[in-house]
């Protein structure tokens, strides 16, 4: 199963903005795709926590996006090159 996001324009405008206090699938995605980077460490449970938010700073800093610990549209793209770059499997 091909899981890989394809984040064009129109459909990376439709993604969640994930922040701090978000909950869910999309949060445990996120979750799963930085500890596959070693970012995340912690329990991968759905919710944007303090140390979730820490990981996706360090993602953020890493490849040199603007760190603000938000999950947005440019944080997304970031995520679909390095996914199709590195060939991991993220489901949204």
């Amino acid at each position: 199963m091909d899981t890989t996001l394809n984040l064009n324009s129109s459909y990376s405008e439709k993604l969640p903005v994930l922040c701090l206090c978000s909950y869910g699938e999309n949060v445990k995605h996120l979750q799963e795709f930085l500890s596959q980077l070693g970012h995340y460490k912690k329990d991968i449970n759905g919710y944007f926590c303090v140390y979730t938010e820490k990981s996706v700073r360090d993602f953020q800093f890493q490849i040199g996006i603007p760190v603000n610990g938000i999950v947005e549209r440019r944080t997304w793209q970031a995520i679909n090159r390095l996914t199709t770059f590195l060939g991991l499997e993220l489901s949204l």
